[in-house]
């Protein structure tokens, strides 16, 4: 076998066998198996078994992957079969080799203990052996019988079992590798480099991989290599450099290396320097050769793809694409820099082990990925020197990142890759780099092997001293790559979002994304006004910034100014778009003239301006027109060959094309495809000629140019067909144009234009109602129908299914199937006559708004009789239904961005209507609903639009109302119950809150959540409870509908309705929750006014604007409130006392800021589910005794209650408290032991003047606040605080002395 990255080892697998029993027949068929399965075999080539057993043997032992093992009768006759037998067990226990027991005829019990048949014959060989050797034996024969393995007496036949150990071994030979699945965006490169290899092509291929020192080329390489071995025979993995200066020699040296890796021959001679393609002409091989600097390697080893069999792939990696090209390989994979997004993932994985940050971390790590560049290397290197960090040494190397413009802090951290891999390896306490969690990352991108480094990061006064960067005291643990190669930042030139942080960077002062300002903003966007594609500009910025991390209220992209600024331009202006038609001829072809009218009157048509532009005759070629469009139709003719001119312009489009993100569709007029391509027919003709009299190079230009517009693909026209024609080839530049704009429908087509599987496709689109999933399904569908032999569209299939029934719509698709001629019914088709059927012809369906998976089976028969060339395409609103139908990875449809619901809303509107923001906040990004509001307010005979439109939101329209209830109505009830606490309550909160809450009223409030998501319904945001307003709108549609009067209604958020039901004292055992919004209002409360309320769960007065206080008062105290209570949110609560009766046993947050209380109650409650509690700003409250009682307790806030000095005996003891904020209680002087509290996180003490003496520190505080108080000295235990990463002593003037801290916790506060 061929040496790989992962270890070299000569064979897959190692045979022991006893030849009397099984050479012939057995073992025959096996290695017929596993050759068929292009598994490496050793074979002895009858090699004398009576003899010593020889180092050729133990060798082939040692280098094998795995020994199969067949225990027969006679097995244990020969000695060199039990000696075999213990090499094999030495190297399963010291080299971790798989071994693969084989029983033939023989019991495994016999075998392990030498007993029965076995045993004799076993006997009978250990007469007169040394006692050592037989014990050797009988160890290894216990311990390998004892591995789980194959019995042949178990199995029907020989030949079921053989394919089943092959099958054994072949998964795992060639299990999938885990080392690449977290490398952030490997998939993509896979997918890219599987189109270029074309695998499924018998011809040998190479191609390269190219692009600067750290950009990933090894890795992708390495990742491709894991992924293909399985399918080649002979595989190899190689890096050479020139050690001699000698060209022969050096070839020879080469080879001999080579030949013995691929070909698993150890110290091979060959004698010339065709030795390559004597040995491998006849062989499928992989091969990869790494890290190419030299143009005579690739000769010597590589020189054509004629040296190597059928199926063959060459890859070669370099840094160089002239060395690529001057080996003729013109397949070469550029890989490209990161979008800003993917650099965010790249960095957080290799900081945090997951693709996004913890929330805390959120800004820091967008600015880190943005300072590090795009270089994935320099990524991970600073990702990974992070890891661990604490958040405010993260704000520490801010200010060195920002100040590298010229790179030297990054090479600094790239110089110490091998000190700081052991490092991590040790912190991470020897666990193994691949277990999940812990990804493997491959930074060995062009890493010189044999340099030996020392275990310790030399001293930075004689390592940095040539720089300014570091303190003479700081130690900075990094990892990162030897390469003293410094790649400049840069991305594609087509990159809007790169192009504008490089305008930022050269900014005076230099500025990044988080510090511009609007006016910024538009002075880059006067840089790049082009033709009125500002808009569209502005809209993919937004969407890169906030992808970046920049935050929608703080993205100047979205600032009135640059507003104010996008309509001057529009005004000024007003251009439609423009799509060019480039053609080449002489007018004399009638055909040709009426097709480009055709085009151009189709293109009016729809809204465009055509602009004809004829090659034929021009001198130069308008540059500024080319720039003015986004979308060019090209006719290519017989004309183009005719012009050298026209040639040379064909060039420069076509160099603009590569170069921008122009959008060509050809059309062959008059001419195939094959000709272009082949240049068969006038173009063979005319080349050759031109070859004549012209320099080669111009004419390779024009070749080239040829060749990339055939492998655009395009439309060919046809005599009589031009209308069509144009009608398809405008509807296809349109759809173009929109998904330039539309990231919904890129995505989907680069998921099916990616796509490779051998099977048949089946993708699923999921999204909200409304969001616009049939419209894209059926753009989808007449963009591809014409490639497929059958096409069907089933739209509404949920409704189709209610009216007709899912047997009838079988009968409907059979018909469409077959043709109504046939006379086929349902009950006429099996599944396997279709696969029959169907089998060389492709198929395209789409079953668009699939509720119920068995339905969709029920309809077409099941997805089983679907093969290679059939895709399947299905629409739902619940992404579970959508993997219930064998969809591997639904696609979600996301939300328009405001940018593109505000031009949604100008198609409609004229003017600046003042109702536009408000449109599109109320229709949440929702195509459906934002139309249909739009449609509504733009009628003439409204007079007051925004009262018009709040009436909407409470009476939406029919279709908006229909839309929804389908999906509510397929909830459970808790399900419902929960979604109308979300929609009533929680939009906009913590998940974890909610569950917290919901939970405790009983609900299982994650498992519906996750429901309520994989029906579109909610979606979670920086973990909050995401809700579009027009479901939130129909929630509370639903709870009012409940009944007329509020006090018979289950939800209570409307401050009118509360304050009705408040006031007259209305309340009944039907509400269960009430969150009243108390700004501005004053009035009185009954003492009984909760007395009817037995099921009120959630109870939430508070006050939504600063400055304002809750006026609820009770002149005439309070009775009780409801024991049901989960929830007790209460600001300004005007009593001393909660009520006496009150049973706070379901209690989970008490939150009673600013009250006039002083004690909770009097004597005990049971408090057991209390979890959070906050009472700050109580300034009357002077006892907490009852809190000892919370055992459960997490959360205590009592800041600012100035009336507490003891409570001593108030905190419980107990693991569970996570947080302690006692901030500004002024006359607080002693807090009790907190060596229990091993649970607790942060203490805050800042303020509390009078406080004096501390006994100890709970044993894992992260943050401690002791600023101003009247502290003398601190306990010694804050020596063993591990995790403390603040402790706050500012303004402690009585502070005497201070434990000595380590070094570790002062660097870390």
């Amino acid at each position: 076998m061929a040496a790989s990255f992962c270890g070299s080892r000569r064979y897959d697998v190692f045979p022991s066998f006893s030849k009397v029993d099984v050479r012939r027949s057995f073992l025959a068929h096996l290695l017929k198996e596993l050759d068929r399965r292009l598994i490496n075999t050793f074979t002895d080539h009858g090699m004398e078994r009576n003899l010593p057993i020889d180092a050729e043997l133990l060798s082939a032992i040692a280098e094998s992957r795995i020994s199969i093992v067949i225990f027969s009768k006679n097995y244990a006759s020969s000695t060199w079969c039990l000696d075999e037998l213990v090499e094999i067990h030495t190297c399963y226990k010291e080299l971790a080799q798989i071994v693969v027991p084989v029983f033939f005829n023989v019991h495994p019990s016999q075998v392990k203990k030498q007993t029965g048949e076995f045993g004799k014959v076993f006997g009978k060989t250990c007469k007169g052996k040394p006692e050592n050797r037989k014990l050797r034996w009988m160890q290894a024969l216990a311990a390998v019988a004892n591995i789980a393995g194959y019995d042949l007496q178990n199995w029907p036949d020989e030949a079921v079992m053989i394919e089943m150990v092959a099958d054994d071994v072949s998964k795992k030979l060639f299990k999938s590798s885990n080392d690449f699945s977290d490398i952030v965006g490997i998939e993509a490169h896979l997918e890219a480099m599987s189109s270029i290899l074309r695998l499924k092509s018998e011809k040998a291929r190479m191609v390269g991989i190219s692009g600067p020192s750290g950009i990933g080329k090894t890795t992708i390489a390495k990742a491709l290599f894991s992924k293909l071995s399985p399918q080649f025979h002979l595989r190899a993995f190689v890096t050479y450099k020139r050690t001699n200066q000698d060209d022969y020699d050096m070839k020879l040296c080469w080879i001999e290396k080579f030949l013995s890796e691929i070909l698993g021959q150890k110290d091979l001679k060959v004698l010339d320097l065709g030795a390559v393609e004597q040995s491998l002409m006849h062989k499928k091989v992989l091969i990869i050769l790494d890290d190419v600097d030299d143009l005579e390697l690739l000769k010597t080893l590589v020189g054509q793809t004629g040296w190597f069999g059928f199926g063959s792939r060459i890859v070669v990696i370099t840094q160089d694409r002239q060395l690529l090209k001057a080996h003729d390989i013109n397949l070469i994979y550029e890989v490209a820099f990161p979008s800003a997004h993917l650099a965010l993932e790249i960095f957080c994985q290799s900081a945090f082990g997951k693709i996004y940050p913890p929330s805390d971390f959120r800004e820091l790590s967008v600015e880190f990925a943005y300072l590090a560049g795009n270089l994935p290397l320099d990524l991970r290197v600073l990702g990974l020197a992070m890891k661990g960090k604490h958040r405010e040494e993260w704000i520490e190397m801010l200010p060195r990142l920002r100040n590298d413009l010229d790179g030297k802090f990054k090479k600094t951290l790239r110089n110490y890759l091998p000190v700081i891999r052991k490092r991590v390896s040790n912190e991470e306490g020897g666990r193994e780099k691949l277990k999940k969690g812990n990804k493997k990352l491959d930074l060995d991108e062009e890493f010189p092997g044999g340099e030996i480094y020392s275990d310790e990061i030399p001293s930075p006064t004689s390592n940095w001293k040539d720089t300014d960067d570091f303190d003479s005291g700081d130690i900075i643990p990094i990892i990162a790559d030897k390469s003293t190669t410094i790649i400049p930042n840069r991305r594609h030139s087509n990159d809007d979002w790169c192009s504008f942080c490089e305008f930022l960077r050269n900014r005076i002062p230099p500025l990044n994304p988080f510090k511009c300002s609007a006016n910024d903003v538009i002075d880059f966007l006067r840089t790049r006004q082009v033709l009125g594609s500002t808009e569209a500009l502005v809209d993919r910025l937004i969407f890169s910034s906030e992808a970046f991390g920049i935050k929608p209220e703080e993205n100047p992209f979205r600032s009135q100014a640059v507003t104010s600024y996008l309509k001057a331009a529009r005004d000024m202006t007003r251009e439609k778009e423009c799509i060019l038609v480039f053609s080449c001829h002489d007018n004399l072809d009638v055909d040709e003239t009426s097709f480009i009218e055709a085009i151009s009157k189709e293109l009016h048509k729809q809204g465009f301006i055509p602009l004809t532009y004829n090659l034929l005759g021009r001198e130069n070629l308008d540059e500024e027109m080319l720039y003015g469009s986004r979308v060019g139709i090209m006719i290519l003719s017989s004309s183009y060959v005719s012009s050298r001119q026209s040639l040379d312009h064909l060039v420069a489009v076509m160099e603009h094309w590569k170069t921008t993100d122009l959008v060509i569709i050809p059309i062959y007029f008059k001419v195939r495809l094959s000709d272009i391509c082949g240049l068969k027919g006038r173009f063979e003709a005319a080349f050759l000629q031109l070859h004549m009299s012209l320099q080669e190079d111009r004419v390779q230009k024009w070749k080239a140019a040829m060749s990339e517009i055939v492998s655009i693909g395009g439309h060919e026209w046809t005599k009589g067909s031009q209308f069509i024609l144009a009608e398809e080839v405008v509807r296809n530049a349109s759809l173009r144009l929109y998904l330039k704009s539309s990231k919904n429908l890129l995505g989907i087509l680069a998921l099916l234009n990616h796509s490779q599987s051998t099977d048949v496709e089946i993708m699923g689109i999921w999204g909200i109602a409304g969001i616009g999933k049939t419209s894209i399904a059926r753009e989808i569908f007449e963009l591809h129908a014409p490639h497929y032999d059958f096409c069907y569209f089933l739209q509404d299939f949920h409704l189709m299914c209610q009216m007709k029934r899912p047997r009838q719509l079988r009968e409907d698709f059979i018909s469409k199937l077959f043709g109504e001629e046939k006379g086929l019914g349902a009950s006429d088709v099996k599944p396997s006559f279709m696969r029959d059927w169907f089998h060389k012809k492709t198929i395209l369906l789409v079953l668009d708004d699939v509720s119920n998976a068995r339905d969709a089976e029920a309809v077409i028969g099941g997805f089983g009789w679907f093969s290679h060339g059939h895709r399947i395409i299905l629409t739902s609103r619940s992404k579970q239904v959508l993997v219930q139908c064998k969809v591997k990875k639904p696609y979600e449809i996301q939300k328009l961005s405001d940018f593109e619901s505000f031009r949604l809303c100008k198609q409609y509107l004229d003017g600046e209507n003042p109702v536009i923001s408000e449109l599109i906040s109320c229709s949440s990004g929702i195509p459906l609903a934002l139309k249909l509001l739009v449609s509504s307010v733009s009628k003439q005979y409204i007079t007051n639009m925004k009262d018009h439109l709040q009436s909407l939101r409470k009476d939406p329209p029919t279709q908006i109302q229909e839309a929804f209830r389908r999906s509510f109505d397929g909830l459970d009830e808790n399900e419902k119950n929960i979604f109308l606490d979300l929609a009533c309550f929680f939009r906009g909160q913590s998940k974890d809150y909610a569950v917290l809450l919901l939970d405790a009223c009983g609900f299982f409030t994650y498992m519906g959540i996750c429901e309520l998501i994989d029906e579109s319904l909610i979606s979670l945001v920086d973990n909050k409870i995401e809700m579009p307003i027009p479901f939130q709108d129909m929630g509370r549609i639903i709870v009012h509908e409940e009944d007329e009067d509020p006090c018979e209604r289950s939800r209570l958020w409307d401050s009118k309705d509360i304050v009705d039901v408040l006031t007259n004292n209305s309340g009944t055992e039907a509400i269960e929750g009430i969150f009243l919004d108390a700004s501005d209002l004053t009035c009185e409360l009954s003492p009984t006014v909760f007395g009817k309320m037995y099921n009120l769960r959630l109870l939430k007065f508070y006050c939504s604007t600063s400055g304002n206080q809750c006026k609820l008062t009770l002149p005439h105290g309070l009775d009780t409130l409801p024991d049901e209570l989960s929830l007790l949110h209460w600001e300004n609560y005007p009593l001393v006392y909660l009520p006496q009766k009150f049973n706070p046993v379901n209690l989970v947050e008490l939150n009673m800021p600013y009250s006039n209380m002083e004690k909770l109650w009097e004597g005990k409650k049971n408090l057991e589910k209390l979890k959070n509690i906050k009472l700050s700003h109580s300034r009357e409250l002077t006892d907490i005794l009852m809190l000892s009682e919370a055992l459960n307790l997490e959360h205590i806030d009592l800041e600012g209650c100035t009336s507490l000095i003891d409570v001593s005996m108030s905190i419980p003891c107990c693991g569970k408290l996570v947080s302690l904020n006692m901030k500004d209680c002024s006359r607080l002087r002693s807090l009790p032991s907190m060596v229990d509290l091993t649970t607790l996180k942060l203490l805050n003490l800042s303020g509390c003047s009078e406080f004096e003496d501390i006994q100890d520190f709970a044993p894992n505080l992260e943050e401690i606040y002791l600023a101003g108080t009247s502290i003398r000295e601190l306990p010694l235990s804050i020596r063993n605080l591990t995790e403390l990463v603040t402790l706050d002593l500012e303004n402690c003037e009585r502070l005497q002395e201070m434990p000595s801290l380590p070094v570790e916790i002062i660097r870390r506060t």
